[in-house]
């Protein structure tokens, strides 16, 4: 991936605070809004352990993940320990009860700032 393209899309990334997930599995298909945090090209979910979308990410899976100013395609599964511990997210007083997941982008749609649809796409090959 180009550098400028590398940092467009983690710029995008890091403007969301919360995030929409969606995910389809042995729960079937589930659409909720949690709190996030990117990490350069890493997007970070605090999904609360009832929730069905962990069954649906018992292994890894594919995912949407829908924002105010884009929408990315990829694979998610539950953080190492070692990657979420210093993420703000970890200091929400509902990360008791949660758990943290990492998403790899694979495709992130950045959508058109008035109007509807996507404004650009862009491929992420890490």
């Amino acid at each position: 991936m180009l550098d400028h393209l590398r940092r467009r899309a983690e710029q995008a990334l890091a403007q969301a605070t919360q995030a929409m997930l969606i995910t389809s599995g042995a729960a079937g298909l589930q659409a909720s809004a949690w709190p996030c945090e990117a990490r350069g090209l890493r997007l970070f979910l605090l999904v609360p352990t009832q929730s069905d979308h962990v069954l649906n990410l018992e292994a890894p899976a594919e995912v949407v993940i829908a924002a105010e100013h884009w929408r990315l395609e990829g694979r998610a599964d539950r953080a190492p320990a070692d990657a979420a511990q210093d993420l703000s997210l970890q200091q929400r007083p509902e990360a008791r009860w949660s758990l943290v997941i990492v998403v790899r982008p694979e495709r992130l749609h950045l959508l058109r700032p008035t109007g509807w649809g996507d404004c650009e796409t862009l491929l992420i090959d890490e």
